[in-house]
């Protein structure tokens, strides 16, 4: 994230931007292969097909869900290889992101977010292998929103200002995407489990935070908006650590907008105290 002028944006401070921890899923190859007996052209069930599946419309008729993919369907056929691609990425993110909501990660599996994404069973295990690619995948998309949101937060700032603006677009996507949130904090706390590859990602996540943290606060320093004497490294793992608290007490325990902006307001004073020049 551009958190200071001259960081990579790839690298920043986000929910978590997995990039160096497990590979970019590959590409697909597209096909649509019509299925026989059927007066509409449908996808059968190959993990490999981007189109959404679907069998015998005449007896669904009367569901808007299935009508509404079947004219997904019919519409997506013009779409390039890429742009279908992304597509059921977008369509499979969501996906995961509601399940995990609903029934946590371990429950989550790769064949019932290639159903809820309206795909075959095996898309999501052909594109992504694993849970932990599909972890790894989510992670980055979430992260990538966040750090659209956070560039156009901190442009221009520096020290104690960043670190205002940083918490300030933290609560506001926080309360405004608060599913992504959820099931991205969800994702955070189960890698305390036995899932190596899962503690890998997060890992690599929280050490990129703090990294970016202590950018700022040394930028800020330069700058003549934080103080010299700071313990840049303390206060930045005290700032992580406050971020991840507020997301917790708000995860396990449903609050007010009112009170989750309080609570940022409370890091921004603490913040303040400890950097201000």
């Amino acid at each position: 994230m551009e958190l200071v002028p001259g960081c990579d944006p790839s690298e920043g401070w986000s929910p978590g931007l997995a990039h160096d921890a497990l590979g970019r899923h590959g590409a697909v190859t597209d096909r649509f292969a019509p299925s026989v007996g059927s007066d509409l052209v449908v996808g059968v069930h190959d993990p490999a097909i981007e189109q959404p599946s679907v069998a015998n419309i005449d007896l669904l008729v009367a569901n808007k869900y299935v009508s509404q993919m079947v004219a997904t369907a019919r519409a997506s056929t013009g779409l390039t290889q890429p742009e279908r691609s992304a597509l059921s990425d977008a369509r499979m993110a969501d996906a995961a992101v509601a399940l995990i909501c609903e029934r946590g990660a371990g429950a989550t599996t790769l064949k019932d977010v290639g159903l809820r994404a309206g795909y075959s069973r095996g898309l999501a295990s052909y594109r992504f292998g694993s849970k932990a690619g599909l972890w790894a995948f989510l992670i980055r998309r979430i992260g990538e929103e966040w750090l659209g949101e956070l560039q156009r937060a901190v442009t221009g700032t520096s020290g104690v200002d960043t670190i205002h603006a940083a918490v300030d677009a933290h609560c506001r996507f926080l309360l405004d995407s608060p599913e992504r949130i959820r099931a991205f904090y969800i994702l955070w706390f189960e890698s305390v489990g036995p899932d190596p590859a899962l503690r890998e990602v997060i890992t690599g996540a929280h050490q990129r935070r703090q990294r970016d943290v202590e950018e700022w606060i040394r930028g800020g320093i330069e700058a003549g908006t934080a103080r010299p004497d700071v313990d840049v490294q303390a206060v930045a793992e005290q700032f992580c650590a406050a971020i991840i608290g507020i997301v917790y007490a708000w995860l396990v325990s449903p609050m007010a907008h009112a009170e989750v902006r309080q609570l940022h307001r409370g890091l921004k004073q603490q913040m303040t105290a400890m950097l201000g020049a």
